[in-house]
C-alpha cells in the first residue's frame, strides 16, 4: 500500500493479525460507509452490514471509541 493509502482494507495483508482497529463510533450512525480501496485515487462505498463482515473475516480484532465530540 502506498503512502496516504492506508484503509481499513489493508487489514488484507496483516497476516499476523498485528493491528488493532479504532473506529470513531458516529460510523455507527450511517447504512453506507465510504473507504479508499487501497489506492488514494478511487472510493468504495460499502454497507455497514458488509464492512463489519469484512472486519471479522480478517481476523484483526476491531472496537467503537469516541473520536470527537
Amino acid at each position: 500500500v502506498q503512502q496516504g493509502s492506508v484503509s481499513p482494507f489493508g487489514l488484507i495483508n496483516d497476516k499476523e493479525k498485528h493491528v488493532h482497529l479504532f473506529l470513531d463510533k458516529k460510523l455507527r450512525e450511517f447504512d453506507r460507509l465510504a473507504f479508499h480501496p487501497n489506492i488514494n485515487t478511487a472510493t468504495l462505498v460499502i454497507s455497514k452490514t458488509d464492512f463489519i463482515s469484512f472486519l471479522k473475516h480478517t481476523g484483526n480484532t476491531f472496537e467503537f471509541i469516541t473520536l470527537y465530540d
